[in-house]
């Protein structure tokens, strides 16, 4: 864990805790007047990214639209790609899923709720990069396989 400089929107520097376990990131903005974001960004890897592309197009679109779902499962957070537009997911570069709490010193349940937000943000993140995970364990564009026909992405925790 620790505390790096980030930038408001507007430019103003703004104080960041950054808590790092593995690959994953969470990091916390105090956005001020109580607000408190918790964002976990991704990068999506060349590899991924090649491999999304091999897909085919069906299954690029059936990709995408499981990543969006599991995105939106969760009512009270957002998401967001980079760059904004994108057709399909071998074009994002990155993802950030986020939620955005109120917390006060006066509100003893406030701290409940930052907890639940944060444990929300990595189970959400973690839903979707699982749509992503199940496309890397596919075998490589030209590699033999056990099977000629492709399988769209999993739609639930289990099949």
């Amino acid at each position: 864990m620790e505390v790096i400089e980030g930038k408001k929107p507007d430019g103003t520097p703004v104080s960041v805790l950054k808590v790092t376990r593995g690959s994953l990131e969470v990091v916390v903005i105090d956005r001020g007047n109580g607000l408190v974001e918790i964002d976990c960004p991704q990068d999506l890897a060349k590899e991924a990214k090649d491999r999304l592309r091999a897909l085919a197009p069906e299954l690029q679109q059936a990709t995408l639209l499981t990543f969006i779902d599991r995105l939106l499962r969760n009512p009270r957070a957002g998401y967001a790609f980079q760059p904004l537009g994108i057709k399909a997911l071998h074009d994002v570069d990155r993802w950030v899923f986020t939620q955005v709490v109120k917390v006060s010193d006066d509100d003893p349940g406030s701290f409940q709720r930052f907890a639940d937000a944060l444990q929300e943000v990595v189970t959400g993140f973690m839903s979707a990069a699982m749509v992503i995970a199940a496309v890397m364990q596919r075998p490589p564009p030209g590699a033999a396989s056990g099977s000629s026909t492709a399988s769209p992405p999993p739609t639930g925790m289990y099949r």
